[in-house]
């Protein structure tokens, strides 16, 4: 917007419950595009005396003369109380939740850099975003995201007046190009994006051609590449997702200076054996598609280092060329539900660091798999393995595996897994029993525990965790979120004597052993019971007995 006012903003949340009578926008059954009545002046000016601040004038202006919350971006913006409280909650153990915001200058400043240099080489998805300070004090919640997401206005420090998406793991700045926006920009943007969005056949504005990067994605009337693609011929990025295009388009191979490559959820089968003449290509992302087979030609692509082809429903094997590939550090393959077997090369790929297959239909790997020095992160969930190869042993690097495999023989895995000396993270499948040899895991901290669909479809729909949870020398961590097959944690949870962070949401669990009260906790999430009658949650009883276990723990009980 090139204007905005508080006036401007209220007019066009007025056209947008026109627009929307029926409340079918994204969070309008929440809001009802009504908006509060204006905050009293009165009552702004205690709560500023309260907290010894004058809020952002144009938040505060906006709460005086338009509306204290209501209809708004998301689920709607919250009213100052709500905005002060969720931001207290948000801000951790500190004396005063509106001290100043622990960000500065000088840290948005080195953050807008790296975005710049990353955004520049068409690298947007290397961007690192920084990490949510502990505690993080200084903000007013505007309004719920979602998926655990909201938007935050810093009410005191340098950079008081700002805009931030937080989560629980990251607080980030919401720019317009390198500067950091003001409540009035973001609401004025937020709005515009909620009226296009009631406009038929809106599609997402499309960069300026001298952009490092251009887009398409979900535009989904494009059947044919748009000539201005092609006008930077420094083209560094080209996101062509979510579209109508049918076949490659070959114009596509003039971009020499192309490094990322995005054609998921297209209509795209093949690739042409000219995909080779990419040479710059660093990623290539190709979700979602029917292919069967990819080019033999893929392996000149000697600088790709990232390959994206999940959900390839079609696929059955893996085209050997992509073991070939000298530089590919990251093969995402999950979810390719006939996948059924790699090359016997596969182990060729020394330099590959991250590979997920799960939720494919692999009932082996090649005994070259352990030549994979380099791996580091590995899922092999949800698939038909029934054995690992014995050079699986070689797997010095690893540090995250999924063996969330219901037909898994454990105790052969475990005897290999063993020998991993940098295995932090470990998926383990529900099951009736885990071996003894679990006590031989001494590097593991972080145990996550999957559902055993097998025995989920035999009628096993709840089970307990096994007895052997005891005997992980080391674990700090307990992680069993959305396995509602998991109906009870065992006695020898007591025995976990490092354990400080448990996760049981979304389980068949009810409650810890008594064994578990004295456990260094310091983090536990759970959902909460609603309704005595059904078997998930904690009561209200359950969570006020942890808060005397664990008083200086984080309960995030919802």
């Amino acid at each position: 917007m090139s204007h905005v006012t508080v006036e401007s903003i209220a007019a066009r949340i007025v056209e947008i419950g026109q627009l929307d009578p029926d409340r079918a926008q994204f969070g309008a059954e929440r809001h009802g595009h009504a908006q509060n009545p204006p905050a009293d002046e009165a009552a702004l000016a205690a709560f500023e005396r309260t907290h010894g601040l004058r809020l952002p004038a144009d938040y505060r202006a906006y709460l005086a003369r338009v509306a204290d919350g209501g209809a708004g971006p998301f689920y709607g913006l919250y009213d100052l109380a709500t905005a002060a409280a969720e931001g207290a909650a948000y801000a951790g153990e500190v004396d005063d939740p509106l001290a100043p915001f622990p960000v500065d200058a000088a840290g948005l400043a080195a953050f807008v850099a790296h975005r710049r240099a990353c955004l520049d080489e068409g690298d947007d998805d290397e961007i690192v975003y920084p990490p949510r300070p502990e505690p993080c004090p200084g903000l007013l919640f505007l309004c719920e995201y979602g998926c655990g997401g909201f938007y935050a206005l810093v009410a005191r420090g340098e950079l008081a007046g700002t805009v931030w998406f937080v989560d629980d793991a990251q607080v980030i700045p919401v720019l317009d190009g390198d500067r950091p926006q003001a409540f009035l920009a973001w609401m004025g943007d937020a709005v515009d994006a909620q009226l296009d969005a009631l406009r038929p056949g809106s599609c997402p504005p499309r960069p300026a051609a001298v952009s490092a990067s251009y887009s398409c994605d979900g535009c989904s009337d494009m059947v044919a590449l748009p000539p201005d693609a092609l006008a930077n011929p420094h083209l560094k990025k080209l996101v062509l997702s979510r579209t109508e295009l049918a076949e490659f388009p070959t114009e596509i191979l003039a971009l020499r200076e192309l490094r990322t490559l995005d054609l998921s959820m297209t209509g795209i089968t093949a690739l042409p054996a000219a995909i080779g003449t990419l040479r710059a290509l660093r990623k290539l992302r190709f979700n979602y598609n029917a292919w069967t087979d990819l080019p033999d030609e893929l392996a000149q692509l000697d600088q790709l280092v990232e390959l994206s082809i999940f959900y390839g429903s079609t696929v059955e094997a893996l085209p050997a060329a992509i073991a070939r590939l000298p530089r590919l550090r990251k093969l995402l393959v999950s979810h390719c539900a006939r996948l059924a077997t790699l090359p016997e090369a596969f182990g060729d790929l020394t330099t590959l660091e991250h590979l997920t297959l799960n939720d494919t239909a692999l009932t082996a790997l090649p005994a070259s798999f352990g030549d994979l020095a380099a791996l580091q992160v590995l899922t092999l969930g949800a698939t038909k393995l029934q054995s690992l190869p014995a050079s699986f042993a070689r797997l010095r690097s690893l540090a995250t595996l999924d063996l969330g495999v219901g037909s898994l023989d454990l105790d052969q895995a475990i005897d290999l897994v063993a020998e991993l000396p940098n295995l932090h993270t470990l998926t383990l499948p529900m099951a009736a029993r885990w071996p003894a040899s679990v006590a031989r895991l001494a590097s593991v901290r972080r145990l996550r525990v999957a559902p055993n669909w097998p025995l989920y479809h035999a009628g096993q729909q709840r089970l307990p965790v096994p007895e052997a949870l005891g005997l992980f020398p080391r674990l700090e961590e307990l992680d069993l979120t959305n396995t509602n097959q998991a109906d009870g944690l065992p006695v020898s949870l007591g025995a976990l004597t490092n354990l400080r962070t448990l996760r049981v949401a979304a389980t068949a669990i009810r409650d810890l052993p008594d064994a578990a009260r004295d456990l260094p906790i310091v983090e536990l999430h759970a959902s909460q019971s609603r309704d005595p009658a059904k078997p998930y949650g904690f009561t209200a009883e359950v969570r006020a007995k942890l808060a005397g276990w664990y008083p200086s723990a984080r309960l995030a009980i919802f």
